[in-house]
């Protein structure tokens, strides 16, 4: 193995270009993003579901569900405007949350019935290629 010298202004410029990389990384980091969350994530194949069907994915360290419903797709945060309890469950049209059965319509997340209040929080998606995708 050769050696190599390297002098001050060399090692200094190395040393600051690796401080960038490693501080950017760490802010991807601690807002959540890592390399996967940069590109859109595949969440079903469209055939996957029926309709009037929900599902749970993760999105960005955070739950969340897609609905087919009258043959479109629709995704939310899976947190009801209430406590915060989960929303997986679809019963007669509607998303019900598990904990307190407040309802929310599919297509808009509009809060219904029951307890809580405004909309579930949307998640945005995309049809492509026979799949539904994080958008």
């Amino acid at each position: 193995m050769a050696d190599e010298k390297i002098n001050r202004r060399d090692f200094i410029k190395k040393g600051v270009v690796i401080g960038f990389g490693i501080t950017g990384l760490g802010v991807l980091n601690a807002c959540g993003a890592n390399a996967g969350d940069l590109k859109s994530k595949k969440i079903t194949s469209v055939s996957t579901m029926k309709n009037n069907e929900i599902m749970n994915f993760t999105y960005k360290n955070e739950k969340g569900i897609l609905v087919k419903f009258n043959d479109k797709f629709y995704a939310y945060k899976n947190k009801c405007t209430h406590k915060g309890g989960p929303v997986d469950k679809f019963s007669n049209n509607e998303i019900v949350c598990k904990w307190h059965d407040a309802k929310f319509e599919p297509a808009t997340g509009k809060h219904l019935s029951g307890p809580g209040q405004g909309m579930l929080e949307k998640i945005n998606i995309k049809i492509k290629d026979g799949a539904v995708w994080l958008a």
